[in-house]
């Protein structure tokens, strides 16, 4: 597949959309967004993302993006044609409802303490600094990303402000920490 369009245009500042198109040069369906889909930093709802023939369609609530923020919505393989389910690659989507874009990166290798070895698929966590360390177990991070299999990763877009880390074994995939299971 071939992206045409995509209106808002992409890399967009001063931005705050409710709805998004992109359009492709085939039929395109979406697949599972639960495990590709990620927005950074998280809002309260995930977008609607929908299936109209060669568009896609991505609907935001507006009111629950926050001011003077960039926000990337990444897609990973989820969307692909209707035909031979080609994927889109690795789509990205990324605005700012300010003037600029937030472009800090953190990057680091998780290891295990245990074994010493690289921790694969483990999620890294950003939090506000300002919250509570038991906040893990009640509320989703700001922002999140995956180990590679070498224990790599890497947040970017981020503001120039302070964080709180966390490294969780997030094995029921809800962004928060289940102390009997992670």
């Amino acid at each position: 597949p071939v992206l045409l369009s995509i209106v808002p245009s992409d890399s967009s500042l001063n931005s705050r959309p409710n709805k998004i198109i992109a359009t492709f040069n085939k039929y395109m369906e979406v697949g599972d967004l639960s495990s590709q889909m990620s927005v950074s930093p998280m809002l309260p709802m995930n977008p609607t993302v929908l299936s109209l023939g060669k568009k896609i369609q991505i609907k935001l609530i507006d009111s629950l993006l926050q001011p003077n923020t960039t926000y990337k919505i990444s897609f990973g393989n989820a969307i692909t044609d209707n035909r031979e389910s080609t994927p889109y690659a690795d789509f990205s989507y990324i605005f700012s409802t300010g003037a600029y874009f937030d472009s800090l990166m953190y990057a680091g290798r998780v290891i295990n303490a245990l074994t010493g070895a690289p921790d694969s698929g483990i999620m890294v966590a950003l939090y506000d600094v300002t919250v509570n360390d038991s906040a893990i177990l009640t509320q989703k991070p700001l922002y999140t990303t995956r180990a590679n299999a070498q224990g790599f990763f890497q947040l970017d877009l981020l503001p120039n402000k302070p964080f709180k880390l966390f490294v969780i074994a997030d094995e029921d995939n809800n962004f928060v920490y289940n102390y009997t299971k992670e």
